[in-house]
């Protein structure tokens, strides 16, 4: 099962997108619009196979073109990311239901930059996914927690 996607899309930092909400709500909407369409397209092109509604830590390794751009302002792309996983029906949502943690790791630079997207499924005891409905198990009582 692959659990991972790559990103190309050059997305913008929090910084440029405070820069371009300043200028123009709608031309922030408009970009916001327009990356995550471009994150969603991207993510169809891959094999990404995990449960729409699963639970998940997401690891996210950001690779920079250069030393120009703080690492907390980049990390504001996830944004982009989540939104365009549930455009594109890799996950049902971007709340916590579907996302508990997300990790953020500096890897390197390059030339092109880009990030790699991993999704952790999260079982946890008691944790039953039967055809995407879940449910909690309370064994002192062995009765089904909805």
């Amino acid at each position: 099962m692959k659990n991972k996607i790559q990103i190309f899309t050059e997305l913008p930092s929090l910084n440029e997108y405070i820069d371009i909400e300043r200028k123009n709500k709608f031309a922030a909407s408009l970009i916001k619009k327009r990356k995550t369409a471009a994150v969603a397209a991207e993510i169809s092109t891959q094999k990404c196979i995990i449960d729409p509604h699963g639970l998940y830590d997401l690891k996210i390794e950001w690779f920079f073109k250069d030393k120009r751009k703080d690492p907390d302002n980049v990390y504001f792309a996830v944004k982009f990311i989540l939104d365009g996983a549930v455009n594109n029906g890799l996950i049902k949502n971007d709340g916590q239901k579907n996302i508990r943690n997300i990790l953020n790791i500096h890897a390197g630079f390059c030339s092109n930059p880009y990030c790699v997207v991993e999704f952790i499924s999260i079982q946890k005891p008691g944790y039953i996914s039967e055809k995407s409905q879940t449910a909690f198990f309370d064994y002192s009582t062995g009765k089904e927690i909805k």
